[in-house]
Parts: structure tokens; sequence; C-alpha cells
């Protein structure tokens, strides 16, 4: 996302000094990362999440959900930058991919989870559960359901009708301010 903001910014002279970088090759940098397996790097499966559309909390052991809504944004990222480099048909992938969010957001509730391989939830399923780590199986990277749900930064207006428009997402989002601390132990957390 970083590089993809220097791109853009450089493109429309809002950042000067860039005018050195090879944009095509930092392009196929991003492109490589976000679709090429890299020895050592547990968090990148992607056959596993271009199968899917999603990361499956049965074959991810840990932050599947953060995993998938963070993998989205920066595929957005990608897809924005192909997209103008004339890449049309990366810029087609890369944005399909963004839209995973969709996967892994539970309309009955309102709030992301985790599912597994098959398309199931999680259950039991505690939204203030707090994820962290890969010692342990867990849905989200030091957060809950009640924050990752907000990490669609790709598409807030998507988010906004998933939730059923802009009260339902208004009432939503004040709920996560005015829900009260509570301790209920490890694996939660209090804000």
């Amino acid at each position: 996302s970083v590089i993809v903001d220097a791109f853009l910014k450089s493109r429309a002279g809002e950042l000067k000094g860039l005018d050195d970088i090879d944009w095509e090759a930092a392009y196929q940098l991003v492109k490589e990362t976000l679709t090429k397996e890299h020895a050592g790097k547990i968090k990148e499966d992607w056959p596993v999440y271009d199968r899917y559309g999603y990361y499956p909390f049965d074959l991810i052991r840990a932050e599947s959900v953060s995993r998938t809504l963070e993998c989205g944004f920066d595929d957005w990222c990608a897809a924005q930058m192909a997209e103008r480099l004339g890449h049309r048909t990366d810029a087609a992938f890369f944005a399909r991919r963004a839209t995973g969010w969709r996967k892994v957001f539970d309309s009955t509730l309102g709030l992301v989870r985790g599912r597994d391989a098959k398309g199931n939830w999680r259950t039991p399923f505690n939204p203030y559960a707090l994820g962290g780590g890969d010692e342990r199986a867990n849905d989200f990277t030091e957060g809950n359901a009640f924050q990752y749900t907000w990490h669609v930064l790709q598409d807030p207006e998507g988010l906004v009708a998933a939730m059923g428009g802009r009260e339902a997402f208004a009432a939503r989002l004040d709920a996560l301010f005015a829900l009260p601390e509570s301790a209920e132990g490890m694996g939660v957390r209090e804000d």
C-alpha cells in the first residue's frame, strides 16, 4: 500500500523527487509479493486465498479474518496501480480478490467472523474474543470482531450497505464506542 500510495501521489504531482523510479518494475514486485509464495513466510498462502476468496480458519490456523481483510486492502491497492499502468487483466484479478471481505462478513451479526473451508461460521463465536499469534486458533491479529469489522478501507460504501444502510452503520459504530469495558479473561479485548 505504501508503494502504491507513492506511485499515485507521484503521478498526480503531489509527491516530488520520485521521477527516477521505475514504476513498472515496482509494480512487478508488488504483483510478485501478492501472488507468489516466499520461502519462510507463513502468512502467505496464496493458493488457499485464491481458491476460497478468504482464509478459512480450518486451513489457516491463526488470524484468518484479519489476514483476509488486510490482503483485501493490499489487493485493492495493487488493482489501482495495475490499472494506471495498463495491466487491466491484473487490475481485474486484484479488484476481485479485494472483495473477499464479503465472505467473512456475517450479515446476521453485522460483524466479520471466521469461516471454515465449507463456508460454515466459527462456532461458538465470541465477538469480544481477542486474537493474536499462532500459538492457538484465532481469527484476529491483536483485535476482535468488533474492531476488525471496520477494516474494509477499500470499500466503505459496500460496508455501509452490508450493514443495512447509513443508520444501521452509524448505530453499529456508536455501539463500538459505547460498549462497556469488560475483562472476560485471557483472549478478550477491553476496548
